[in-house]
């Protein structure tokens, strides 16, 4: 991705998938004047990437790379991006429930998948056997 010449800064993750485990997307920060689609950029990662299963599957394109104090891109927070939008795309047939992704010094992150209203016990067991797919230590909480 760096090769790209509309790309400033580029870092790939690993997006929790309910599937395959994890798929690789790439987030990148664009120059600045420069403008590239992120499909234009995912052509142009996936013909530079040997293994198609290293590929990304996505690219985003944020306005700005979140970063450490030293400069160097913060990953943490990426992987928390992706993982609350791979859940959120999870429960979206899901009536009253929103997806909150924080870091947890025991698990890394942790997803937390709050219910409006309180779930039938049946409907609370799926949604914690589809929550469980993923490669991601989630809570389900009732309303407070």
């Amino acid at each position: 991705m760096h090769q790209h010449p509309a790309v400033e800064m580029a870092a790939a993750i690993g997006r929790p998938d309910a599937h395959a485990g994890e798929i690789p997307i790439a987030f990148v920060q664009l120059k600045p004047g420069a403008s590239a689609s992120p499909e234009e950029l995912q052509a142009f990662a996936r013909a530079r990437v040997a293994e198609r299963a290293a590929a990304p599957a996505e690219v985003r394109v944020l306005a700005q790379m979140p970063l450490t104090g030293v400069g160097k891109i913060f990953k943490p927070a990426l992987r928390e991006i992706a993982a609350k939008e791979a859940l959120e795309q999870a429960v979206a047939g899901w009536p009253g429930l929103s997806v909150e992704v924080a870091a947890h010094p025991k698990y890394g992150a942790l997803a937390t998948v709050r219910a409006s209203a309180p779930l039938a016990p049946a409907d609370e067991a799926a949604l914690r056997e589809l929550l469980g797919r993923f490669q991601i230590k989630t809570e389900v909480v009732g309303p407070e």
